[in-house]
């Protein structure tokens, strides 16, 4: 029988390039997409990428105007 033996990496770590994308802080998961889970701060999430979850429409930014020039 094969004993499992586990591999190091051993001498200078890697250097990552910046178009690298680590995945998502709060699930630690790699995957491409949003979870919006995060609370984003100046649009970005805290993966540094833009948050889908700010983003809004035209119509959803019209509402949003009618609304405070209303006073609702």
């Amino acid at each position: 029988m094969k004993s499992r033996h586990i591999r190091r990496f051993v001498g200078p770590q890697p250097v990552l390039q910046p178009y690298s994308y680590l995945g998502c802080p709060e699930t630690v998961s790699r995957v491409p997409w949003c979870y919006r889970i995060c609370t984003p701060v100046n649009g970005r999430g805290t993966c540094g990428r833009i948050a889908p979850h700010v983003l809004k429409s035209r119509i959803q930014r019209a509402i949003a105007a009618y609304k405070l020039e209303n006073g609702e």
